[in-house]
């Protein structure tokens, strides 16, 4: 603010004239005091002015700064959201004409002209940060597609490698998606080596799936690679043999050792090669050199360069496929497969044992199939060329998984083999049984299941042995409604005859059935009615009995009982059994505790016991008790006499001295039985008691087996019974032990008389 010039500024004053100003002099303190107040005025001024124009500036100054801080809250919020909605979806030209937009209204909240165009220009390096972000956001969503792109033509390709049928299109593949990356790198999404890095992770990823979708076994060949030079093949051929296991064996062959040589090939390889061996040593010797895995890999090796001699001279290729083949079926074998038109079944070319021998491989396929699995033995297929230009620690890492799942499902597979081979053992048992029983087999049970599960042996095995239960079901059909006589003549047509292949098994059906005719005639003999019960006439008695009485206390008609016991004994005359009993053995034990209840006094409780039998079995009722008698180990004789005289004490009368001589003949006899058995000797019968009293004669045997001579033992288990009484009741007479021992060898009559003898403690003839 302009001030006024004070006297000194001003200087002296001039004349009149003069149009400069005039000064102020120091003339007087007066003066000097007058001059002090008006500079004091004058200062006084000069500060009011000062204040007033600093309040002016100030409320500028403040005004900017609001105009300026308005447009930074409208600007920078609304230049935030937009980056935010870039981030989803990036575009430049948006951003661009947002953004200024948004700048142009921020700035319309500055008043100042000067001021708002130095606002604008200090955010425009915000505008380029932003737009360079916005290009990056740009840059990675197109990078992004074209990578994602990437990736789905790799899945594509996959799965064309995967399901390639020949190595042509796995290249194909494998370049498309190598051009991909390479466009990438040109375009600045990825670098030369990142795109180098993926085709290499492409190949391997392609690579491996493709392996991967073999079998297992497979998998491991091909990890491995296509074989080169005579030791790879070597080597190659004993690992898919054996897998290096110098003792390992074909059940279905005579192959064995490290290289599975059978018989024939190993003995034709060492005189070819090694006749030293020879020296000093048996076939089997030889043969047993197998086992030696130095030895067996020397053989391998022979034999390759044998079989490649003999492809060559039938014109047909020699490599590794080729050779192996050679060894696993045979030059001969194996040229006739390669010879063989595509398409052709193997078993028009080869041999049914051949085909037996190794059925899982061989059999039901054609030829072109053998080969393709002899190639992938040997690791000649794209899988293996392919696997062999991948790293060697990533073959080595897939080789050992591939061996790891391998080794788990042959695990697997032996375990299933195991229990398929129980389950069909049963089966095979079971219809081994149905046909002993029925004469039927199992219809769906096919010597090609047994073959293939268990081998041909084991199908040829069974089917001698079905052969053979037949035989044994035709031997024992219907015996138990046979006479002795005839199931013997059954049995005949069983015996083995000594000398001819298949003896042991033969006699083993022959026992067999023998224990099983056995069975029966012990029990028809223990049991004689029992025996009867499942024959017609019997069975349909016992359907059609009738009964009568309370519910609780129902009993048998006599006429059904009768009708029972007359089937019976029709049906044991049948058989051809010597004693037929009317009633089982267990009915027979009631019937005897019910006689042993009555006291030796009671003849009113006999009386009722007989005639209880009597209404029951009318005409069969001494026949009911004299089998009761005869099921205490009372012989016939015996129990008939002792029947006679029960009933005569029944019906009160008195037995006479007849009766008496009866029951001692009886008894002699029953003596004989028991010693013949090895029972105790039981004493002669007493007189028979009076009216009042029972017979002794009725009480069972005494049991006190003894031993006797194994020789005497013997011939009496194989003498007939009628045979062996006849000897004993006519032992005076010399035709009678001349027929004895014209049957049984010379001297059995004197020997079996001897052993009598002994039991009976007689020790001199009777």
């Amino acid at each position: 603010m302009p001030r006024l010039p004070s006297a000194d500024d001003l200087g002296p004053a001039g004349s009149l004239a003069s149009q400069r100003g005039i000064a102020s002099y120091d003339l007087s303190p007066l003066a000097r005091g007058e001059a002090a107040i008006g500079a004091g005025i004058q200062k006084i001024g000069d500060a009011g002015l000062g204040i007033g124009l600093d309040m002016i500036s100030k409320d500028q100054k403040e005004g900017a700064v609001f105009d300026k801080a308005r447009a930074d809250a409208a600007f920078i919020p609304a230049h935030t959201d937009l980056l935010l909605k870039q981030q989803d979806a990036p575009d430049a030209d948006a951003y661009q004409q947002g953004s200024q937009t948004a700048l142009r209204e921020a700035a319309a909240n500055i008043r100042d002209p000067q001021a708002r165009e130095l606002w604008m220009l200090n955010h425009a390096s915000t505008l380029a940060s932003g737009k360079v972000t916005v290009k990056g956001l740009t840059d990675k969503r197109d990078a992004d597609h074209e990578l994602a792109g990437i990736r789905t033509d790799e899945d594509r390709g996959l799965h064309t490698i995967v399901n390639a049928p020949n190595q042509a299109d796995v290249d194909t593949m494998v370049r498309a998606v190598g051009a991909r990356y390479d466009e990438a790198a040109s375009k600045g999404i990825i670098t030369e080596v990142q795109a180098q890095a993926a085709k290499k992770a492409f190949a391997l990823r392609g690579i491996t799936a493709r392996i991967g979708m073999l079998d297992p076994e497979d998998q491991v060949a091909a990890w491995k690679g296509p074989v080169t030079g005579r030791n790879g093949v070597i080597d190659r051929i004993i690992g898919v043999e054996s897998n290096g296991n110098a003792t390992a064996r074909n059940p279905n062959s005579t192959a064995t050792g490290a290289g599975q040589f059978t018989e024939g090939t190993w003995l034709a390889t060492i005189r070819s090669h090694r006749p030293d061996l020879l020296q000093g040593r048996s076939s089997a010797a030889v043969l047993a050199l197998r086992n030696d895995p130095d030895l067996s890999r020397e053989m391998v090796g022979f034999l390759a360069d044998d079989n490649g001699k003999a492809l060559a001279a039938q014109g047909l290729p020699q490599n590794p496929t080729t050779l192996y083949l050679s060894h696993f079926l045979g030059s001969g074998g194996a040229a006739a497969v390669l010879k063989a038109k595509p398409g052709t079944p193997v078993s028009d070319v080869l041999g049914d044992d051949q085909i037996a021998a190794n059925r899982s491989i061989l059999a039901g396929k054609t030829v072109d199939s053998v080969i393709g699995w002899a190639g992938r033995k040997m690791g000649d297929t794209p899988e293996g060329k392919l696997a062999s230009i991948i790293p060697e620690d990533v073959r080595e890492t897939g080789l050992r998984r591939a061996e790891s799942l391998y080794a788990t499902e042959k695990r697997r597979q032996q375990q299933a083999d195991r229990e398929q081979a129980g389950v069909l053992q049963a089966r095979m048992s079971d219809d081994l049984a149905s046909i002993e029983a029925t004469g039927q087999g199992n219809a769906q049970l096919r010597a090609e299941d047994v073959s293939q599960a268990l081998g041909p042996q084991a199908a040829k095995d069974w089917l001698a042995q079905r052969a053979r239960s037949r035989q044994v079901h035709e031997a024992l059909d219907g015996i138990g409604s046979l006479p002795e006589g005839d199931i013997e003549r059954r049995l005949q047509t069983l015996e083995p005859k000594p000398g001819v292949d298949g003896f042991t098994e033969d006699m083993g059906a022959y026992v067999k059935a023998r224990k099983k005719a056995d069975a029966l005639i012990q029990a028809r003999r223990a049991d004689p009615a029992l025996a009867v019960e499942d024959l017609p006439a019997v069975k349909a008695a016992r359907e059609a009995a009738q009964y009568e009485g309370p519910a609780d206390q129902k009993e048998i008609t006599p006429a059904s009982a009768q009708a029972i016991v007359r089937a019976r004994l029709a049906s044991q005359r049948q058989l051809g059994i010597p004693e037929p009993m009317a009633v089982t053995r267990s009915q027979a034990m009631v019937l005897a505790r019910q006689l042993r209840a009555i006291g030796d006094d009671d003849t009113a409780g006999l009386k009722a016991f007989v005639g209880k039998l009597q209404g029951t079995y009318g005409e069969y009722a001494d026949e009911v008790l004299t089998s009761t008698i005869q099921h205490q180990n009372i012989n016939r004789d015996l129990a008939v006499a002792a029947t006679d005289v029960l009933g005569k004490i029944s019906r009160g009368q008195v037995p006479n001295p007849f009766d008496q001589r009866r029951l001692d003949r009886a008894n002699d006899g029953q003596r004989l039985d028991d010693a013949m058995a090895g029972r105790g000797v039981q004493p002669a019968s007493p007189a028979p008691p009076a009216a009042g009293g029972q017979s002794s004669a009725v009480s069972p045997a005494t049991r006190n087996p003894g031993a006797a001579p194994t020789a005497a033992v013997e011939l009496e288990a194989r003498a007939k019974l009628a045979d062996l009484k006849a000897l004993i009741q006519n032992r005076a007479d010399p035709a009678v032990m001349t027929e004895f021992d014209a049957t049984y060898g010379p001297g059995a009559s004197k020997r079996l008389l001897a052993e009598v003898d002994r039991r009976l403690g007689t020790g001199a003839q009777r």
